[in-house]
This record gives structure tokens, C-alpha cells and sequence, in this order.
């Protein structure tokens, strides 16, 4: 069983679905222009064109920015909830109660090399099929379904992502308010399931000071960290 103690898997589940849906018109607005009959340099030109603008930037940022901010405000809400146990009351300033602008640079270089990965493998396999089509003299209905085939985002790959990117942003929200109470170190917590890996099981219920590395450890990484409260 999928133990979610963060409370964020709805959540997950959606950024997931988001993520998805990124490369749908990207495929469309493919097969159109390839409907067309007209297929050379100018043509795969023009689909990496479409690829850039449909999965390189602007619509991925905007869904990667949007659940950053949800996920930092679940993790933020978790470290609150866990200093409470604790019998700690962290009264946060009007002023620190979003991310501030150093963390949020951060978050938002570390999104970005990804999708950038993601754009430029895809238009390079938009490009290798376009030519492998052509050279096979394929209809260009066929090399339509190629593209389509090519210039989507998997089930896996968008969990995968979704996943590990909500576990990270929500383990730097809490990071950011266990610092903001004083406290110096966390105790790693993983989920302890039959999908615990070995390196995770390994560090679970270990310390580490607060400036340490946090989960993910790896992709899909389930783990939280909690503060260690020092009496």
C-alpha cells in the first residue's frame, strides 16, 4: 500500500494529468502541417518550431511554476504541523509567508534544465523520424502517426516527474520553515512499503543537519524529512 503521509497525492496525481497533456497539440498542430503533403528541411524546421513552443517553455513552465508554489505551501503546512507536535509555534511574518525570491530562483533553474532536456530530446526525435519516413517514402499520414508516437509524454515519465518534482519542492518548503524555528537538523523519514528501495531504507531514520541533502535522493523518491527537536 501507498502510504502518503505528506497528504499531497490528489495533488500529485493532477500535476501528473497536467504534465500529460502538454504535448496533445503539439501532435495536432504536427499532423496538420504534415496533411499538407509538403515534407523536407522546411518542414521538420518548422515541427521542431512547433515542438519548442508547444513542450520547450513557456506552457511547461507555467505548469511546473504553478504546482511549485502548491507543493512549497503542502510542505511548508507539514513542517508547521510536525514544530506543533513538537510544541513549537513558528509565527510566520506577512512578509516570509511565500517563497522569497532566492529560493523561488532556485526552484525554478532546477525545473527548467529539465524541461529543456525534455524539448530537445523530443525535437530530436521528431526530426529522425520525419527523415526516416521520408526515406521510406511514407505517406506523410504515416509519418503523422510517427510524430504522434514521438511527441508525447508518456504515463510513466509524467509520474515520474510529478513525483519527484512535488517531493522535492515540498521537502525545501519544510526544510525552509524548520530553519526559520531554529531547528539544525531533520531525521530522514521514508515510507517503509514494499516500494521503499534499499538506498531510502538504508537512510531512513537517520540525522542530518538542515544545509544536508534532502530527498529525492533519486527519481521517484517518496521520502520526507521531519525536525529533530533537541531538548
Amino acid at each position: 500500500m501507498d502510504v502518503d503521509i505528506t497528504r499531497t497525492a490528489v495533488l500529485r496525481h493532477e500535476f501528473e494529468r497536467e504534465l500529460r497533456k502538454l504535448p496533445v497539440n503539439a501532435a495536432k498542430r504536427i499532423k496538420a502541417l504534415l496533411a499538407t503533403g509538403l515534407i523536407g528541411d522546411e518542414t521538420i524546421a518548422e515541427v521542431q518550431h512547433i515542438i519548442t513552443q508547444e513542450l520547450g517553455a513557456k506552457e511547461a513552465h507555467k505548469v511546473l511554476n504553478r504546482y511549485s508554489m502548491l507543493f512549497w505551501k503542502r510542505g511548508s503546512e507539514f513542517a508547521l504541523r510536525q514544530l506543533k507536535r513538537a510544541g513549537l509555534t513558528l509565527e510566520i511574518p506577512s512578509y516570509l509567508a511565500v517563497m522569497d525570491e532566492e529560493t523561488l530562483t532556485a526552484l525554478r533553474a532546477m525545473q527548467l534544465d529539465l524541461v529543456t532536456g525534455m524539448s530537445e530530446t523530443m525535437k530530436k526525435d521528431v526530426a529522425f523520424q520525419l527523415r526516416e519516413g521520408m526515406l521510406r517514402g511514407e505517406h506523410p499520414t504515416k509519418i503523422a502517426d510517427r510524430i504522434a508516437e514521438v511527441a508525447q509524454i508518456t504515463k510513466n515519465k509524467a509520474t515520474r516527474i510529478a513525483r519527484t518534482e512535488a517531493t522535492r519542492v515540498f521537502n525545501e518548503a519544510a526544510s525552509d520553515r524548520y530553519k526559520k524555528a531554529g531547528i539544525e537538523k531533520f531525521t530522514w523519514t521514508a515510507i517503509g512499503d514494499e516500494r521503499t528501495c534499499d538506498i531510502c531504507d538504508g537512510l531512513d531514520g537517520q540525522i542530518f543537519s538542515i544545509g544536508s541533502q534532502k530527498p529525492p535522493i533519486h527519481v521517484n523518491c517518496r521520502c520526507t524529512i521531519v525536525p529533530l527537536i533537541e531538548k
